[in-house]
């Protein structure tokens, strides 16, 4: 910037300055001008020297006439001057005027180089960096949003394996209630049948016995008429018959016991 406000500063100067001004110049461009009629110039140092613009364009655009050397219509030219001294332009030498000028194309360029080119390329950088940040974004976001449902996955994963064992644990217990169950009611419907068998068969003996006990009374009395019929009384008949009737129940008792 603060080039930029000096190669002003200067370009000011030159403009105010008139068009003719006087430079210090060396013996060849004073050799120049003594050639197209002008003063001649001391030896010794050179002095400032004016020159015409247009003398100097017409030197410049005349095949015929190299530079320094005056046209034949002008008269013969000066000889060089015997006791100065012609001082060439040395190889770094120092001009303002171009100076200045490459400080304008410098920052001439500067600008076009920055309005033309840095410009749409730091937009195309920072168009691709943008896109390039939305992408990393993004693919951090999905990237974010992918574990997410990884971990809602395996959580869910977790809670229904966590069921399925529950389920087959209630299965089990349930099956083992249900076995449980049937083998208990299995054990009270064995036990009730047998237990009615029991009754069943003590009611069946005891008919059997009873009906057995009247067939041996029966067959006993028989027996009993036939051996005694004719030597015992009624009395001891009786008698006997009873003691065979309690015989028989004293014995039918102990078989129901047994």
């Amino acid at each position: 910037m603060l080039m930029l406000t000096t190669s002003a500063a200067v370009i000011a100067e030159a403009a105010d300055s008139p068009a003719e001004a006087a430079f210090p110049k060396p013996a060849s461009l004073s050799a120049e001008a003594s050639a197209f009629g002008s003063p001649s110039v001391a030896t010794g140092a050179p002095e400032a020297v004016t020159v015409p613009t247009a003398t100097l364009r017409h030197a410049q655009s005349d095949p015929e006439h190299p530079r320094g050397e005056a046209p034949a219509t002008h008269g013969p030219a000066e000889p060089e001057h015997s006791g100065g001294k012609h001082e060439e332009p040395g190889l770094f030498s120092f001009d303002p005027v171009v100076l200045v000028s490459q400080f304008i194309n410098f920052f001439v360029l500067l600008f076009l180089l920055r309005r033309f080119f840095f410009g749409p390329i730091g937009e195309i950088i920072e168009a691709r960096r943008d896109k390039v940040t939305g992408e990393l974004e993004q693919a951090a976001r999905r990237r974010a949003e992918a574990e997410a449902l990884a971990q809602e996955y395996q959580a869910k994963l977790a809670s229904f394996e966590q069921t399925c064992y529950q389920l087959r644990q209630a299965a089990i217990i349930e099956g083992q209630k249900a076995r449980d169950t049937i083998i208990a009611e299995a054990q009270a419907r064995a036990a009730a049948l047998e237990e009615q068998a029991r009754r069943e068969i003590a009611l069946e003996r005891e008919r059997t016995w009873a009906g057995l006990k009247e067939k041996m009374v029966d067959l006993t009395m028989r027996a009993a008429e036939k051996v005694i019929e004719a030597s015992l009384d009624d009395k001891l008949h009786h008698d006997l018959i009873r003691r065979t009737i309690d015989q028989l129940d004293a014995s039918g008792q102990h078989r129901q016991a047994s």
